[in-house]
């Protein structure tokens, strides 16, 4: 645990030289006309000099008349918010979940934290609809899967494309599975402060409107340490004896040191139970550290692999003097003493503003200790992401498995490693991406991860698990 924190201690020193915080003295502050056009034109310098290929998606062209656009109708003075909602939908066109600019959280937490009735409701958006999942209010009045289909007089449609409209997620799917864990502070962000929620449940008849009280942040508090579901770990396991398969339940790509003790504990588990199918559930799972993907492949194969063919790496001043603070923060005496170029070349290998190439070719890996020579099946969704979509691509082009389950959120082809930076006057923080990474086979079209095994429909939240009982079921030589 000491580690962990120490090496997360240093990232966060690395990375605040690069991000500037917000003072609470300046909420609901109003920013002129010409500083919004500072943070406007600085935010769109830094994603040009910084991102490999910004304009991939939606065209220089597009993006400067819409540039043009959103600028001339900028209000003589704007809070953070409101401009925080009108660049976030410029940015979203470039269609990169690493290139983004990251919601507001000062605004919220001082409402919240002050008392401020918050939505009483977890809802889940990842069908395209508002379903309840739990209420934190009256329990006995709402139904799970119980569809809503209005919000203050807002129709549910146009709440979800304004909240999706902020996402820069490269599809529509992964965006709506993302909203529901930020339902309440997104609908905060775009229709402000409320004490009670007039919601419109559907129904077979007539729709059914309903006054429902706000709830304090204390009440979400308690119901989310009193819910089971909030207490899952980044990682956790199960043996079926039965019915012969073992089944891990991979939410988070975290904590590399803990995920080594861990697999190793799982694959012994295997072996004494003579288990010859895994299953890995990689439909609630984000990303994270692709290095926890090295190690569990060394326990799944031990033929030549590799997790990508290649990778362009674009340089920059930023990049640079990102990676001198990542290295003064990482690299211990002696090697201290080197000169940051020696210990890792690539930002110096060319001029900036150049991409330097990297092709990867597969090694062999020397394989660990219990090996499992069994089966592997991966469960994907639309919410499998970043380091996720990597790992399951790499199963996929490197034969070592079958995808079950429906086409990824992100793509294994995809930008990312995204560089913090903050906007000088409103403070609003963003990323942007400074890589781009080519999955294992070499495609390196804008395209999802597509399984082996379609399940069509599947919602990860239905009482039954339409995915998880065919990969069960399913015989396959791999």
């Amino acid at each position: 645990m000491g580690e962990k924190s120490s090496k997360q201690d240093k990232l966060k020193k690395a990375m605040a030289a690069f991000v500037k915080p917000f003072s609470s003295l300046d909420i609901g502050k109003q920013f002129s006309k010409k500083e919004l056009i500072e943070d406007i034109d600085f935010m769109v310098k830094t994603m040009e000099e910084v991102h490999p290929d910004l304009y991939f998606y939606f065209g220089k062209e597009k993006a400067n008349s819409l540039l043009e656009e959103m600028k001339s109708s900028l209000p003589d003075e704007c809070n953070r918010i409101d401009f925080y909602i009108l660049i976030a939908r410029f940015v979203s066109n470039f269609c990169d979940g690493h290139t983004s600019v990251y919601t507001p959280n000062e605004e919220y937490a001082k409402y919240r934290d002050g008392g401020g009735m918050l939505f009483p409701f977890d809802v889940d958006c990842s069908s395209g609809e508002i379903r309840i999942i739990s209420s934190f209010n009256d329990k006995s009045q709402f139904n799970q899967g119980q569809t809503v289909t209005g919000i203050n007089g807002v129709a549910s449609n146009d709440i979800l494309e304004a909240m999706v409209a902020l996402l820069s997620f490269e599809r529509r799917e992964m965006s709506l599975t993302c909203i529901s864990s930020a339902f309440g502070r997104l609908l905060f962000l775009l229709y402000g402060a409320a004490d009670t929620f007039t919601i419109v449940l559907k129904s077979e008849d007539n729709d059914e409107e309903v006054v429902v009280a706000g709830v304090s942040y204390d009440v979400i508090c308690e119901s989310s340490v009193a819910d089971p579901k909030v207490k899952e770990a980044p990682y956790t396991f199960l043996i079926n004896k039965e019915e012969n398969y073992a089944l891990l339940d991979f939410r988070e790509f975290i904590d590399f040191n803990n995920f080594k003790k861990f697999i190793k504990e799982m694959f012994e588990e295997i072996k004494v139970n003579s288990v010859d199918k895994l299953i890995v559930d990689l439909r609630k799972n984000g990303g994270g550290n692709s290095a926890l993907t090295d190690e569990l492949f060394s326990y799944i194969t031990d033929k030549p692999f590799t997790q990508f063919s290649g990778s362009d790496f674009k340089v920059s001043e930023q990049i640079r003097q990102y990676y001198l603070a990542i290295i003064k923060q990482f690299t211990s005496f002696p090697m201290s003493l080197l000169p940051s170029k020696l210990l890792y070349k690539t930002p110096w290998q060319k001029g900036i503003g150049e991409i330097v190439s990297v092709e990867v070719k597969k090694r062999k890996h020397k394989p660990k200790q219990p090996f499992f020579a069994g089966r592997v099946i991966v469960l994907t969704s639309a919410y499998t992401f970043s380091s996720a979509t990597g790992f399951a691509a790499a199963v996929q082009d490197n034969g070592l498995g079958v995808i079950v389950g429906s086409s990824t959120g992100g793509f294994p082809s995809t930008h990312g490693d995204s560089f913090p930076f903050t906007l000088p006057n409103t403070c609003l923080q963003c990323g942007v991406s400074h890589k781009f990474f080519v999955r294992a086979n070499g495609n390196r079209s804008p395209e999802p991860l597509y399984p082996d095994f379609l399940i069509e429909g599947s919602v990860v939240n239905d009482e039954t698990d339409k995915v998880l009982e065919y990969a069960i079921q399913l015989e396959t030589n791999i």
